[in-house]
């Protein structure tokens, strides 16, 4: 897998953690929803999600890990 190497600040890296948290958080609860209503979900949606899952933790742990570097907002 590619990596990128970006520069963001702080604050913009905690934007997108919670955005994507955000987003995990709703697609599974619809993903919920629509099975209580007997709606199926595809394997690959739930897989997809998974997916999102993983990213979000791992974005969360360089977050975590980096932080400020030398009183920089800069990871």
């Amino acid at each position: 897998m590619s990596k990128l190497d970006i520069r963001i600040s702080y604050k913009d890296a905690c934007i997108l953690k919670h955005a994507l948290r955000n987003q995990c958080e709703c697609k599974e609860n619809e993903y919920t929803d629509y099975e209580r209503v007997n709606y199926s979900v595809t394997k690959k949606e739930w897989k997809e999600l998974e997916e999102e899952k993983r990213t979000l933790e791992r974005f969360t742990e360089q977050i975590d890990d980096c932080g400020f570097k030398h009183n920089r907002n800069i990871f």
